[in-house]
C-alpha cells in the first residue's frame, strides 16, 4: 500500500509521462518514467513467513520463558518489521520483541531471534500472533500488518514455597493435624456411626428408608436420613482458598492472592508427602469445580491447574461453597484449612467461620476444629504513618479474628514476603 509520499510520486510520474508524450517532450516523459520506476520498487517485497517456538507453555510463577522467532523472507527490496506483543503482566528480561530485517534483492533472507520473558503473575495468558510489516526503504509504501501464526496460551502456575512441619517440641502443643485426628477416608466399613440428614452428593443406597419414614411421619424432618458408617484409610485435609477482592492488596504483580495460591500448593505438597489425602476448593473465585481429596503427583498437577484459575470474585460465597461440599466434609471429616485475609466487615466470612467451627466439633475435632491462615499485608516502612496504618489494619481484623476464635478455630497470621511459610506452621502448632 502506497504512503502519501508514494502516491504523490506516482501522480507526478503519470503527470510528467503523459505531458511529455502529449507534447513530444521526451526529457519530461523520461523523468516521469523514472519516477514510476522508482515507485515500482515498492512492490518488489512479498510477505515473509514467520514462525514462533516456545520452550514451555506451563511455567511456575516467576519463571523465565524462552521464545524464538524464525523469519523467512523472499527476495525483495525493503525492511521487514517483526513485532511480538506481550501481555502487560509479562516482563522482557533478555533480547528484544521488535526486530527489523533488511531484505535482499538477489536471495532470500533467513533470520532467527531469541528473547526471554518473565512471568511474574499467576493465571492463563494469551500470547498474540507475531505481527510482520514490510516498509519501503524510501517510505514510498508499506504493507498492512500480517499476523503470523495462532495465539498461544501460557499457563502460569503457583510457585510452591519450601516448607516442612517442624518436629515436636517438648512442650504442650496444639498441632494443625493431631495424632488422634478422627478424619478418615477409604473403604466404608460395616460399623454404624450415626444417622444424619441427606446432603447433595450422598449415594441413594445410603438412605435409611425406615428411619426416614418414621421421622417424616412424626413431622420431625422433611429430608431423607442416611446411614453414616465408619471409614478406614488415610486422613484428609481440605484446603479452601479465598479469592475475595480484599486479597488484591499489593502491586498488580504481587498481591496477597498470589501468595495464597503459593501457600495452598505448598501445604498440599507437604501433607501429600506425609501420606494424607488432600482436597482443594476455590471460594469467591468464580464457578470452579473443587478438587476432591486424593493423593499422588496427579493430584498436585490438578491442583496447579486449578490454582492457576484463582481470580477475583465474590461468588460463590464461602457459605455456598461449604454447602456444596457438605457431602465431602461429612464423608472424609477432613481438617479444613482456610486461606484468606481477615480485614474489614465480611458477613459471609463470619458465617463461614461459624459453620467451620460447628463442623469440626461435630466431627470430634475438640483440639483443632480448623485452621485459618490470615495473609497479613502490613504497610512497608517504619514511619509514623506506616505504624498508624498497621494499627488501623489490626483493628479492622479484630472482629473477624474474634469470630474465628469464638467458633473454636485456630487463627495464625502470615506476613508474606517478610517471613517463611514455615513460621505459620510453627505458630499454628505451638501455644
Amino acid at each position: 500500500m502506497l504512503t502519501k509520499t508514494g502516491r504523490t510520486l506516482v501522480f507526478g510520474g503519470v503527470l510528467f509521462t503523459g505531458s511529455g508524450l502529449l507534447f513530444g517532450n521526451w526529457p519530461v516523459a523520461g523523468a516521469g518514467a523514472l519516477l514510476l520506476l522508482v515507485a515500482s520498487f515498492s512492490g518488489l517485497a512479498r510477505p515473509p513467513r514467520v514462525t514462533r517456538t516456545l520452550d514451555a507453555t506451563h511455567v511456575e510463577r516467576g519463571a523465565r520463558l524462552r521464545m524464538t522467532l524464525h523469519v523467512e523472507a523472499p527476495r525483495g527490496v525493503g525492511v521487514v518489521e517483526i513485532h511480538q506483543a506481550l501481555p502487560e503482566e509479562f516482563a522482557l528480561v533478555e533480547g528484544n520483541n521488535l526486530h527489523l530485517v533488511t531484505l535482499r534483492l538477489l536471495r532470500p533472507t533467513r533470520e532467527s531471534f531469541e528473547l526471554t520473558i518473565l512471568a511474574p503473575k499467576r493465571g492463563e495468558w494469551t500470547l498474540p500472533p507475531v505481527e510482520a510489516k514490510i516498509v519501503h526503504p524510501l517510505g514510498l509504501a508499506e504493507s498492512p500488518a500480517i499476523r503470523a501464526g495462532e495465539p498461544a496460551t501460557i499457563v502460569v502456575e503457583p510457585r510452591p514455597i519450601p516448607a516442612r512441619i517442624p518436629r515436636d517440641m517438648r512442650t504442650r502443643a496444639k498441632r494443625p493435624f493431631p495424632d488422634g485426628d478422627l478424619a478418615r477416608m477409604g473403604v466404608a466399613t460395616n460399623e454404624f456411626r450415626e444417622l444424619r440428614e441427606y446432603v447433595p452428593g450422598d449415594p441413594p443406597r445410603r438412605i435409611n428408608w425406615k428411619a426416614t419414614a418414621r421421622r417424616m411421619g412424626s413431622g420431625a424432618i422433611d429430608v431423607p436420613l442416611v446411614n453414616e458408617t465408619e471409614w478406614e484409610g488415610k486422613k484428609s485435609v481440605w484446603i479452601v482458598v479465598d479469592g475475595h477482592p480484599r486479597l488484591s492488596v499489593g502491586t498488580n504483580l504481587e498481591d496477597a492472592r498470589e501468595h495464597a495460591a503459593d501457600a495452598a500448593l505448598s501445604l498440599m505438597e507437604l501433607y501429600l508427602r506425609r501420606g494424607y489425602n488432600v482436597g482443594l476448593r476455590l471460594a469467591r473465585s468464580g464457578p470452579h469445580e473443587p478438587l476432591r481429596p486424593g493423593t499422588g503427583e496427579a493430584q498436585v498437577r490438578r491442583a496447579r491447574d486449578l490454582l492457576a484459575r484463582l481470580a477475583e470474585s465474590e461468588t460463590p460465597t464461602l457459605v455456598e461453597s461449604l454447602q456444596r461440599d457438605a457431602a465431602t466434609l461429612h464423608r472424609h471429616r477432613p481438617l479444613v484449612i482456610l486461606l484468606t485475609r481477615l480485614a474489614g466487615e465480611d458477613p459471609d466470612l463470619e458465617a463461614a467461620l461459624r459453620r467451620l467451627g460447628a463442623h469440626g466439633r461435630q466431627q470430634g475435632r475438640n483440639l483443632v476444629p480448623g485452621l485459618v491462615v490470615d495473609l497479613e499485608s502490613p504497610p512497608q516502612g517504619d514511619s509514623p504513618e506506616a505504624r498508624l496504618a498497621a494499627q488501623a489494619l489490626a483493628q479492622q481484623s479484630l472482629a473477624l479474628r474474634t469470630a474465628a476464635r469464638a467458633a473454636g478455630l485456630r487463627v495464625v497470621s502470615w506476613r508474606h514476603g517478610r517471613e517463611p511459610l514455615q513460621a505459620v506452621l510453627v505458630r499454628g502448632r505451638i501455644q
